[in-house]
């Protein structure tokens, strides 16, 4: 068998070369992320790294490429006083499965605790918010099976998201009917408010300036917004707003980016913005116009972006990436993705200190919400 090597890597060490085989992991990985793939990493190690402890674990097997994970350092996890080595997240992050390539996943894990434990300098190997019941996490426990370890689950929570085929009247079996008589009513008044009838368009279609205009008005709707009043808007949050524009640049390019826009005479009154991977949908973001709320044009949006999936007729998965206990998404999509936070202690803590250690984690910031914005339809009813 090929042997696997690891490295940490510099995020400045990263070039076109490495990008390409980057895309081709990200491809074929046992389980899509998008949020680590290069449009989305790439532009949050560019404008949102601010830490620089941050590297890339790389395992590499000749010139195939079977691991990749963005980390860093810290020197307490969960106010325990632990070093730890834990997957880096940033505000716009809602997914941390490393990406992993089908070939030999149990190999490729192995090789990466090995070299964790001598190249880590810290007692615990984290991650955060992954598949509770993937493939990655199966492999990984196995992993850590043949290493004599055990991995630990500190969290875990689910949020919504759709794996399964669609029938016809799928939407109208998840609103009522008096939520759908509203729904028609806000439309109607919407077009009547816009003097044409409102339509949804896929700007990620469109040209490029088109969609870049298109990113910008949605940085404006949002900051316009609850979000812009309480500073979570991109658009006031340095580096934010650039991160957004590169990262749809480059997910336009490589045909991954989906921005749908209501709107009618060409006023646009909402956006979604969602990315692909693999055979995956992952919300990502919502903006609507505030002038224009008491019409839900972003319930109106995510309604008619649903709908379209259904007729599409293909088997539907769809993660919403939302509040676990988000009113919209948990009425809209009727499975749940189960995640988990999960620790692998490393050869720097074992026995009794273990012991006391993982209990501690376990129990630490129990019932604190997670505070990073999450995608929420604006104006809803």
């Amino acid at each position: 068998m090929t042997d696997v090597r690891v490295r940490l890597m510099e995020p400045a060490d990263v070039d076109e070369a490495f990008v390409a085989r980057w895309d081709g992991l990200a491809a074929r990985a046992l389980e899509p992320n998008p949020y680590f793939e290069p449009p989305m990493l790439g532009a949050a190690l560019a404008h949102l790294a601010d830490d620089p402890s941050i590297r890339l674990v790389v395992a590499e097997a000749a010139d195939e490429l079977r691991f990749l994970a963005p980390v860093h350092r810290t020197s307490r996890y969960r106010r325990v006083p632990v070093r730890t080595l834990r997957t880096w997240s940033h505000a716009h992050n809602f997914l941390g499965a490393p990406l992993v390539a089908p070939t030999s996943p149990v190999s490729t894990w192995s090789a990466v605790l090995h070299f964790l434990r001598d190249a880590a300098s810290a007692a615990w190997f984290c991650l955060e918010e992954v598949r509770a019941e993937g493939p990655v996490v199966r492999a990984l426990q196995e992993a850590c099976g043949r290493h004599g370890t055990t991995l630990t689950t500190l969290a875990s929570t689910s949020r919504a998201t759709l794996d399964r085929e669609l029938p016809a009247d799928y939407v109208a079996t998840r609103l009522s009917a008096s939520r759908r008589k509203t729904l028609r009513r806000h439309r109607r008044r919407l077009s009547d408010a816009l003097g044409a009838p409102v339509e949804v368009d896929d700007l990620a279609l469109a040209s490029e300036t088109e969609l870049l205009a298109a990113v910008e008005h949605f940085l404006e709707l949002e900051a316009a917004g609850w979000k812009g009043e309480d500073g979570g808007a991109m658009d006031v949050r340095p580096g934010h707003a650039a991160f957004f524009r590169a990262f749809c640049r480059e997910a336009a390019r490589r045909g991954r980016l989906e921005m749908l826009r209501l709107g009618a005479n060409g006023t646009a009154v909402a956006y979604t913005c969602n990315v692909t991977a693999q055979d995956h949908g992952f919300g990502f973001k919502v903006a609507y116009d505030p002038a224009y709320a008491r019409h839900s044009p972003g319930l109106l949006l995510q309604v008619e972006e649903l709908q379209s999936m259904v007729d599409r007729g293909d088997r539907v998965r769809f993660d919403a990436c939302a509040s676990p206990d988000g009113d919209l998404p948990n009425m809209l999509f009727a499975d749940r993705l189960a995640l988990a936070t999960l620790a692998v202690p490393l050869n720097r803590l074992s026995g009794p200190l273990a012991a006391r250690v993982v209990p501690a984690l376990l129990t630490a910031r129990e019932r604190v919400r997670d505070r990073r914005p999450t995608r929420t339809a604006g104006g809803a009813s």
